[in-house]
């Protein structure tokens, strides 16, 4: 895989012959150099032994699953350095969620990760550096339900962030009297500090709301 000049090699022949395939469309990309093509060649083994099997995963070799495809960056922006990459199926998806909100086309933004926990780690990450410029520099103080997922712990505590868990009551749902009372030591005790708050739509136990 040359994600440099947007290239897919693969073996195809029994010789060991090496075919590569160009997986460039976009005309954005049409008038690359024509040295383009210089450079190392990084070849995809579909044989090759993973720590995982591919059909463990249901991966189907030399299929789209079975490609790393860079998502590094604003899936707005256009690259001429990485061709092969992700920002084009990112892109489709929030028009998608675009339409299904109603909103006016291209005003929706947003970013596609490979799943909760990293789309976990990435909001506190960013509210953590959003709240402290806020504060100059206090440190945020994240509130969450004693029910919420463990991604959100693990995140915090690698972000260094202080997390303080709130009581729920019996069928799930955050207990808005905790939270109350949790509010008004915060703002009593340390009233310059910046409250994080992370609500669950679902849990993962009962799929309590945090109304």
């Amino acid at each position: 895989l040359d994600t440099l000049h947007g290239k897919f090699i693969k073996r195809e022949t029994s010789d060991g012959a090496i075919i590569s395939e160009d997986l460039v469309s976009d005309d954005e990309y049409s008038d690359r150099d024509d040295d383009s093509e210089q450079g190392d060649i990084v070849e995809l083994d579909s044989h090759a032994q993973r720590l995982i099997p591919r059909d463990v995963l249901g991966i189907e070799p030399g299929s789209l699953a079975d490609v790393y495809i860079n998502n590094v960056g604003w899936p707005a922006d256009k690259t001429p350095i990485i061709h092969f990459n992700s920002r084009g199926l990112e892109m489709d998806i929030i028009r998608m969620f675009e339409k299904y909100y109603r909103v006016e086309t291209g005003t929706m933004r947003g970013f596609l990760t490979s799943g909760g926990t990293e789309g976990n780690f990435s909001s506190l990450w960013w509210q953590r550096d959003y709240l402290r410029r806020l504060s100059h520099g206090e440190r945020p103080i994240l509130l969450t339900s004693n029910q919420t997922h463990y991604s959100i712990g693990k995140a915090a505590q690698q972000l260094d962030i202080e997390t303080r868990y709130i009581d729920t009551v019996v069928t799930g749902e955050i207990d808005c009297e905790d939270l109350q009372r949790t509010l008004e030591d915060i703002s009593t005790q340390e009233p310059n500090r910046p409250i994080l708050m992370q609500v669950n739509a679902g849990t993962t136990q009962t799929g309590a709301i945090d109304d």
